[in-house]
């Protein structure tokens, strides 16, 4: 670089303008710090994991923390509705069945729910059949729970309003920026393929390039991307699935999810929870497995009668998900004011304002508004370590100039 080039200093950047980068960088912003938020590719695009028309939101989950933050993340989304004037979420319903087996998941799912306060109703198999004629049929020994509070977020709408809102509130975007240099300190120095930043805080949030940008810094975590083909099903007939909510098969033989129409009319999203493992984001569009799309038509065949057998739409997306599916959230070693988030695991975009709000607390030094300790990366390095090269922790003390080389 040359020596002419003007360095510029921000009190904060963020890497990855994705929704949880993009919650971060607003979280900052409007706390009047002087804001940088980076994103490698043009905005908008479709590369990485926060595209798309619609996320499922809901308390229904099986870990019960999880059911917490998202009550949280609730109240912020309306929140983000007011500021912008824009209409994100939905109120569909999620339905969680399970056949006569009894599945923990199924049992956890509605122990959240009730741990929240949300209100929900039960229903036999025979009855989620009349409610929903003609849409699904599911045998006689399966049973439902409706969180009646949950629904859809309109997931263009939403990312694309926290960056307008971080933009009113001061804060600058760079797109077609990549990383190419992070040397921590007290003072962080962030270099790019278009200049160079000095930071007192720098939060990494860069989705599947985690394991890129971050094993160059000394940090290994098991992180494995996916690729995952979102799928669309025509409806057979009209107005069938009118009404029809949110929903999820916890005794499907393959993890079963599904958002009533909203992107394309007259379809129906159905997918499977999770994906096809690749190398790197960058081999995507590679992958041609298409497995998952067979079982998911076999589901559709024998529980969604409403419903044509083939989709009529595919699209990609991509997951980076650990082991237990449960993020990670954590701070570089030694320097508290170099924060990451990765790993989100499918589940990331509606915990997204309160896991922003949790990044601009850790790299501001306010006290947290949530416990992070189940998010915290320790936890793949209690026992005999699998995952780094020489380390059983990755908070091992690492020279000062440790750099990270990997182009984001």
């Amino acid at each position: 670089m040359s020596s002419s080039h003007k360095i510029m200093d921000f009190d904060a950047i963020v890497v990855g303008a994705g929704i949880e980068g993009s919650a971060t960088a607003y979280q900052l912003a409007k706390q009047k710090h002087r804001t940088l938020l980076l994103e490698q590719f043009p905005l908008p695009h479709s590369r990485g994991s926060s595209h798309g028309q619609s996320r499922i939101i809901r308390c229904a989950y099986e870990q019960t923390f999880f059911a917490h933050m998202v009550l949280d993340a609730m109240e912020m989304w309306k929140q983000l509705e007011k500021e912008t004037n824009t209409n994100i979420f939905k109120n569909t319903g999620l339905l969680v069945v399970e056949d006569q087996a009894p599945h923990k998941s199924y049992t956890q799912h509605l122990n959240a729910v009730k741990a929240v306060r949300k209100p929900y109703a039960v229903y036999t198999g025979s009855e989620i059949n009349d409610k929903y004629a003609g849409a699904v049929h599911y045998e006689k020994n399966y049973k439902g729970m409706v969180e009646l509070g949950a629904g859809l977020l309109k997931a263009d709408k939403a990312l694309r309003s926290f960056q307008e809102q971080f933009k009113k509130f001061g804060g600058i975007i760079h797109d077609e920026e990549g990383v190419i240099e992070v040397i921590p300190g007290d003072i962080i120095t962030v270099t790019t393929n278009k200049g160079q930043y000095r930071t007192k805080r720098l939060v990494l949030a860069v989705g599947a390039w985690a394991s890129k940008m971050l094993k160059p810094l000394g940090l290994n975590f098991p992180l494995q991307i996916m690729r995952v083909n979102v799928c669309y099903w025509k409806v057979k007939s009209p107005g069938v699935f009118n009404g029809f909510p949110c929903f999820i098969d916890c005794s499907a033989e393959w993890p079963i999810y599904g958002l009533p129409s909203h992107e394309y009319p007259g379809m129906v999203k159905v997918c499977m929870h999770g994906g096809h493992p690749i190398a790197s984001p960058e081999d995507r569009d590679l992958c041609k497995n298409q497995d998952d799309i067979k079982k998911m038509s076999q589901y559709i065949q024998k529980f969604m009668p409403g419903l044509e057998a083939k989709p009529s739409i595919v699209e990609s997306c991509m997951y980076t998900s650990t082991p237990d599916e449960i993020p990670i959230i954590g701070t570089y070693p030694n320097y508290n004011n170099l924060a990451f988030v990765c790993g989100l695991s499918g589940t990331g975009f509606k915990l997204a304002p309160a896991l922003g709000k949790v990044m601009c607390e850790l790299v501001t030094g306010q006290p947290l508004s949530h416990d992070i300790s189940p998010y915290n990366p320790d936890r793949f390095y209690r026992k005999q370590d699998t995952y780094t090269d020489s380390t059983s922790n990755y908070r091992t003390p690492m020279k000062p100039a440790v750099q990270a080389k990997s182009k984001l």
